[in-house]
């Protein structure tokens, strides 16, 4: 990829992001607005439940993941626009940082102006 094109591919990217974070924020507030504090505070209360679950993984753990796989996939098939908008920012966001190649480990820096010398 060029130069150009990959700063193309980069402003793009960073400009659909940013406008499906604006559009998450948007359609998020007016959610909020509209929900009663008590289904907020389920919700947190579930959360903690969740994260004081055991640690230990079994098979029938990774069957149930795997279910809950299907059905988040199923779920997200029918989600609003504040969802739809928000994974819209992170994939248009995704792509930005790799087309700009912010991404790279810094094991694979630049190393051709370092000279390669053989012990003996």
């Amino acid at each position: 990829m060029t130069i150009a094109n990959a700063a193309t591919v980069t402003g793009a990217s960073v400009i659909a992001g940013i406008t499906c974070f604006i559009l998450y924020i948007v359609t998020a507030a007016l959610d909020l607005l509209k929900k009663p504090d008590s289904a907020t505070q389920t919700a947190t209360h579930q959360a903690v439940a969740h994260l004081v679950a055991k640690p230990e993984v079994s098979i029938d753990d990774v069957t149930k993941l795997a279910e809950a796989l299907s059905k988040l996939t199923d779920s997200l098939s029918k989600a609003g626009p504040a969802l739809t908008s928000l994974i819209g920012a992170i994939f248009f966001m995704a792509i930005a940082a790799l087309s700009s190649g912010a991404l790279k480990s810094g094991a694979s820096a630049d190393t051709s102006s370092a000279p390669v010398t053989a012990s003996q």
